[in-house]
């Protein structure tokens, strides 16, 4: 199965070394700099110190787009702040996909849960 994991904070890259596995993974990040030193070091100290990415996964900074078409799965693991964004720009490209968010908390502008 093909899984975009949107977000590399902890429970993004988590799930994305998880899923590796079984899975063909790319992880995303939205700063296509931090994408390209995370793809070189394979280390998420910032947000998963001391857990490696596997070589199996790809780290994309590219625009979210037409390549999310090719997955079979996208988890949204953002900040709950951003998900109302991203799941703005996900139903051009994945309405026929299934999307699952990871997101935890209240989005702030709200005070709502986002499910």
């Amino acid at each position: 199965m093909k899984i975009a994991v949107l977000g590399a904070g902890a429970f993004g890259t988590a799930m994305a070394i998880a899923a590796s596995d079984r899975h063909d993974v790319t992880l995303w990040l939205r700063d296509a700099q931090q994408a390209a030193a995370l793809s070189q070091s394979r280390l998420n100290d910032r947000y998963l110190p001391g857990h490696a990415l596997p070589a199996q996964v790809r780290v994309s900074g590219a625009l979210l787009g037409p390549w999310l078409s090719t997955q079979d799965l996208v988890v949204v693991a953002t900040p709950m702040a951003a998900l109302r964004e991203i799941l703005h720009t996900l139903q051009d490209w994945c309405a026929e996909r299934p999307v699952a968010w990871l997101c935890k908390g209240f989005e702030h502008s709200t005070q709502e849960a986002g499910y």
